[in-house]
């Protein structure tokens, strides 16, 4: 590879950086949306684009390589830690192949922890290829399409749900925050990131209303391919201060059948609304086959993350179950004691030993997959009762967000 440096992008690159974009993601935005995209993301200033530049003997720098580094910050165990999201990822044709992408990569990564992140996640193109740089990839993400008859079912419809009005956005701003803060990944939205999701124009918000407060939202859009066509309804976000708030807001969803016929959803791995949905399957009265009767959706992949430092990160989260551990990750040995909703690494005692590598912690810790499934698997080396007592201390929710950058 010929030696490359890295530096912060500035607004003369922008033509250059539309070029690679249109090479690295060819679909069909135009030039102006490629624009936009890098100027003005609501996660950050356009100051968080690094690029990556050849420029040994050349009579000018050759920009051949740009990805953002947002410093954002998620909820991990009900506290707020420090990570970078990294995101829009893309090297020039004739630099691909080169190391190029990785060098880019791993500089964003050190970027951000010399910020004081713990770690990073971002949308993988290529799982293998950020698996190499010490990702991992968090629990899959579940894609649902519902008939929106059955969603009446659920007995919203006898709630009292309205148009949000501009004067709600503060209410909806602190459900979102305590929402937010019992889940695992949901980022803490800036004002600027709030403004970039209500300035869309097709969104349709609504709110619980049970009279002195709001307790829950949803917003969505009605999506048709072409006039006349079958409508639906694409959910981006059900939030509420209970489940039983999350639940009454989206049967009331159901109401709008006489419209349309189904409604797309996205929800974590472990969302407990899973469990309540019955017959959602919309094409519950097309042939099914032997093997699948009623296909429910479909999988997807979610996020990939990576710490910095096991120690560090296992102490910036937040923990809902005290006890200690003794954990043995790819040869560090520690313990770990939680208490008082916070961690402390603390110095290895000669209680039963947890062995790991960084990769299935991170997934377990951060990921919210079960640190116990993992022991089955032979991914973790313990006793049965030390597997499952480190997976009652690290459990989480499984990691999810509602912004995808």
């Amino acid at each position: 590879m010929q030696p490359i440096s890295f530096r912060r992008a500035h607004p003369d690159d922008v033509d250059r950086l539309v070029e690679i974009h249109f090479a690295a993601y060819p679909d069909d935005r135009g030039f102006e949306a490629r624009r936009r995209n890098f100027m003005g993301k609501p996660f950050g200033p356009f100051a968080d684009l690094h690029v990556a530049v050849r420029d040994e003997g050349l009579p000018s720098e050759d920009l051949v390589g740009h990805a953002f580094g947002f410093g954002l910050v998620v909820g991990v165990g009900g506290r707020q830690v420090p990570m970078t999201g990294i995101a829009t990822v893309g090297v020039a044709p004739e630099a691909r192949g080169q190391g190029v992408g990785r060098a880019l990569v791993a500089h964003v990564i050190s970027e951000g922890e010399r910020a004081g992140a713990v770690g990073s996640f971002l949308f993988p193109f290529r799982q293998a290829f950020y698996a190499r740089l010490g990702y991992t990839s968090a629990p899959p993400v579940h894609h649902v399409p519902v008939a929106l008859a059955a969603l009446r079912a659920l007995g919203g419809a006898g709630r009292r749900v309205r148009r949000a009005k501009g004067e709600d956005r503060p209410l909806l701003e602190a459900l979102y925050r305590t929402y937010a803060h019992v889940g695992t990944g949901l980022v803490a939205r800036t004002e600027r990131l709030w403004t970039s999701i209500l300035a869309d124009e097709r969104l349709v918000v609504v709110v619980l209303d049970d009279g002195e407060k709001l307790s829950g939202y949803a917003m969505f859009r009605f999506e048709q391919a072409e006039p006349h066509a079958a409508q639906r309804v694409r959910v981006t976000e059900v939030v509420g201060e209970t489940t039983a708030c999350r639940l009454a807001v989206l049967g009331w969803l159901g109401t709008l059948s006489d419209q349309a016929t189904e409604a797309d959803l996205e929800m974590a791995f472990d969302d407990p609304l899973l469990d309540a949905l019955l017959d959602h399957d919309p094409n519950r009265l097309r042939p099914g086959t032997a093997r699948i009767e009623h296909a429910l959706g479909t999988l997807g992949a979610g996020p990939m993350l990576r710490l910095a430092s096991v120690p560090r990160a296992l102490a910036a989260r937040g923990y809902t179950e005290e006890g200690r551990l003794e954990l043995d990750v790819d040869g560090e040995r520690f313990g770990l004691l939680a208490r008082g909703g916070v961690g402390e690494v603390v110095a290895p005692s000669a209680g039963e030993v947890v062995t790991l590598t960084t990769a299935t912690l991170t997934r377990v810790a951060y990921g919210g997959a079960s640190l116990f499934r993992a022991w089955l698997a032979g991914s973790v080396l313990a006793s049965r009762g030390a597997a499952r007592e480190a997976d009652r201390v690290l459990s989480v929710p499984a990691f999810f967000t509602l912004d995808r950058f």
